[in-house]
């Protein structure tokens, strides 16, 4: 039987574990506060993670997609002793649900995450040895805001 693989010449799997890890790292680097330096570089952040939740959903539904097909074509059998042998209908019912639902969530991730993101557009990064109380300069002591009301 042969696999697809992607231009890098790997499998969805492959690449599913790539991207397990890639979050773990983030997971790892983020418990640090020197993490994001900058509100941009959080903005930055949430957002390829909205882009993230969105590809993910997609993945989902083609990945649903692929295993009915395959329980169409009765390619798909339970292993005895497991609550599902015998019924790979069963099985690929409940994956077929699970997958839905994982769906629709990816999807209010995604949303929420640009909801997360949308705020930190247009922050900037105050340094504390140059701010004042009320400072909207952007650290450097002039006007960021293009308010020039005294």
């Amino acid at each position: 039987m042969n696999t697809a693989v992607s231009e890098a010449g790997k499998t969805a799997v492959e690449h599913a574990e790539e991207a397990a890890e890639a979050i773990r790292a983030i997971n790892h680097v983020t418990f640090h506060a020197e993490a994001l330096p900058y509100p941009s570089d959080a903005w930055r952040l949430i957002s390829h993670l909205a882009s993230l939740a969105h590809r993910l959903g997609q993945a989902l539904e083609q990945t649903g997609n692929l295993v009915g097909g395959k329980q169409e074509r009765g390619e798909i059998g339970i292993d005895h002793g497991t609550a599902y042998a015998g019924h790979p209908e069963m099985a690929v019912g409940d994956c077929l649900t699970g997958l839905q639902d994982a769906v629709q969530a990816a999807g209010l991730l995604a949303e929420a995450l640009e909801r997360a993101a949308r705020p930190l557009t247009y922050a900037h990064y105050l340094d504390p040895l140059c701010r004042n109380d009320n400072d909207d300069t952007g650290g450097n002591g002039e006007d960021v805001t293009g308010d020039d009301r005294s």
